[in-house]
């Protein structure tokens, strides 16, 4: 029930409570803006989010980046990490990143 439009601008003005930085691939089949890699850094709970032509340490359709990005569900509950073509580290290092206190909800019903 979420969608990010803007990648880069929803992912910096996202607070975060760790530090820290990882490099993802996303796959949007439509908005080409938010296909590539990105770099994500973490300081002092600010992110700066710049295209990378780094290697992804993970790749994530857009919808599960959205789940994440909410703080309601953790990426190793979602899919197991060969399905997103990486390892157990960088989901791990994904969901401290975007582990959150404040859980999502909506008072409608879809």
């Amino acid at each position: 029930w979420y969608r990010l439009v803007d990648l880069k601008a929803a992912l910096e003005a996202r607070r975060y409570e760790m530090d820290g930085a990882i490099v993802i691939a996303v796959i949007d089949d439509q908005l080409d803006q938010n296909n590539g890699t990105w770099r994500i850094d973490v300081n002092d709970g600010v992110a700066t989010v710049e295209p990378s032509n780094a290697t992804p340490d993970l790749t994530l359709p857009i919808a599960v980046l959205a789940s994440l990005y909410m703080g309601g569900r953790r990426l190793s509950s979602i899919v197991e990490p060969r399905v997103v073509g990486s390892n157990v580290d960088s989901v791990a290092r994904l969901d401290v990143l975007f582990r959150t206190t404040v859980v999502p909800w909506t008072s409608e019903e879809f």
